[in-house]
């Protein structure tokens, strides 16, 4: 288990384009930041339009390392199958979690909460 926060570092790189997504780094002993959105080679541009935050591992639970636990939550950013974006730059866990809860600001107090993924999608 993780806390993620967006960071208040930002990493710069020479050139036009932001750091590579992907890019790992530790600020301090215990400051983790990772680019889960930013330049990506294999397009050879950034497709954002803003600069990209990069996420901070604020607190974690377990015995994973924080180079690890980025790697996971990278991959955890590549796994919307509910648009065609090559990754979101936000993990699906978060994603879907937040669309979900959009959709149940607009449940009345006497409506029934369904809990199947399909009422979600």
């Amino acid at each position: 288990m993780v806390t993620l926060d967006r960071s208040r570092v930002r990493l710069a790189r020479i050139g036009r384009y932001p750091p590579v997504r992907g890019t790992f780094a530790m600020v301090g002993d215990a400051y983790p930041i990772l680019y889960t959105h930013g330049f990506t080679p294999y397009f050879d541009t950034y497709p954002g339009v803003h600069v990209p935050e990069p996420w901070t591992i604020l607190e974690k639970h377990g015995d994973s390392g924080p180079r690890e636990l980025a790697a996971e939550i990278l991959a955890l950013t590549k796994m919307n199958v509910n648009n065609a974006a090559f990754s979101d730059g936000v993990p699906i866990t978060m994603a879907f979690s937040r669309k979900v809860s959009e959709i149940l600001k607009q449940v009345s107090p006497e409506m029934t909460v369904r809990s199947e993924y399909k009422f979600y999608m």
